[in-house]
C-alpha cells in the first residue's frame, strides 16, 4: 500500500525477507534512513526487536512509531507497552545499555507522534498516509 502511495519508496520489512540473516539485524538498521517500529504486545520482550530498536537508537535513526491497539491482532495499550519498555530498560541498565524508552516514547526518536494502526479500508489509508508523511518529513 505505501509503495503505491509513494512510488519509488523502498521498504525493508524483516518478517518478509526470505533470506534474512538474523546475525545482520544491526546492519540492516544501519543501512536504513528511517526506522519504523510497530508497537505490539511483547515487542520489548523480543530479543531481536530490541536489537533492532537499540541499533536504531544508537544510530540516531529517525523513528516512525506505529501502534497496534487491537489485542486480537497482538496489540496492547500504550500504557502496557510503556511498562514493558521500562522493564526492558531496567534489565538493560544492568549491562550499561542506553535507554530504549526515551527513544521510543520520548523525544529521542524525533519526529511526530505515535500513529494508530487501523485495518478498516478508509482508516487504514489514513494510517498509511500518516506513516508516509513522517517518512517525507524525515
Amino acid at each position: 500500500m505505501s509503495a503505491r502511495l509513494l512510488p519509488g519508496l523502498v521498504l525493508f520489512l524483516d518478517i518478509d525477507e526470505p533470506e534474512l540473516d538474523l546475525n545482520r539485524l544491526e546492519q540492516y538498521v544501519a543501512s536504513s534512513a528511517t526506522f519504523i517500529t510497530v508497537l505490539t504486545h511483547n515487542y520489548f520482550i523480543s530479543h531481536n526487536c530490541l536489537r533492532e530498536v537499540r541499533a536504531a537508537a544508537a544510530g540516531a535513526k529517525r523513528l516512525v512509531r506505529v501502534h497496534e491497539a487491537d489485542v486480537k491482532k497482538g496489540g496492547a495499550s500504550l500504557v502496557e507497552l510503556q511498562k514493558e519498555c521500562l522493564q526492558c530498560d531496567l534489565r538493560a541498565k544492568e549491562s550499561d545499555d542506553d535507554t530504549v524508552h526515551d527513544y521510543v516514547f520520548g523525544a529521542g526518536g524525533g519526529g511526530g507522534g505515535i500513529i494508530g494502526w487501523h485495518r478498516y479500508a478508509d482508516f487504514a489509508l489514513v494510517s498509511h498516509r500518516l506513516i508516509l508523511e513522517q517518512l517525507l518529513l524525515g
